[in-house]
Parts: structure tokens; C-alpha cells; sequence
């Protein structure tokens, strides 16, 4: 028996979606040692956001603002933020709302 150092090992990788594969091949998301500090910094900025609704709402803002601009950028920066943390804790779409 006699091994040629010029064969060639021809591996067939599968497309993602192909069939007999999943379409994945990283791992799902491990929770990590700091989930759960990200997600109360999720729910405090959730709550910030629905604070200054209220204010909006109320027509409290007027204590607190001194133009409607002030306002509708404190609402989009509290909305920004919230995505932002949306983000860093992974969550989707409807799990973020809930």
C-alpha cells in the first residue's frame, strides 16, 4: 500500500439553506455575565422614555422645558437611548415592547 502526498482531500461545505442543513453555523447567543445589568439599564431607560410621555401628555413638560423643541428632543433622545439598549441586550422587536 503506497500513499501519494499529491492526493487531494475534497470536503464539500453546504450552502446555507441547502438541504440537510440547518442554514446556521455560529452558535446561538450565550447569556453572558452582565444580561441582567443590561437589561435593568433597558428598564430604566424604558422608563424614562414613558416619563417623559407623561410629561407630553400632561402638559407638565412646561415646568420642565422651556420650548415644545426642548420637549420632542428630550423624547427622541429618550427613544434613541432605549433602542440603544434595545440593542445591547439583544432583544427583538416584540420582546422589546413587552
Amino acid at each position: 500500500m503506497r500513499f501519494s502526498l499529491s492526493t487531494r482531500l475534497s470536503l464539500k461545505i453546504p450552502a446555507p439553506g441547502e438541504a440537510g442543513t440547518s442554514g446556521r453555523f455560529m452558535s446561538a447567543r450565550q447569556n453572558g455575565p452582565y444580561d441582567g445589568v443590561a437589561c435593568k439599564w433597558h428598564a430604566l431607560a424604558e422608563r424614562r422614555r414613558a416619563h417623559v410621555v407623561v410629561l407630553r401628555d400632561s402638559g407638565r413638560w412646561k415646568h420642565y422645558y422651556d420650548t415644545q423643541d426642548e420637549l420632542v428632543a428630550a423624547l427622541r433622545d429618550a427613544a434613541t437611548v432605549c433602542d440603544e439598549w434595545v440593542s445591547i441586550v439583544g432583544l427583538s422587536e416584540g420582546e422589546a415592547s413587552a
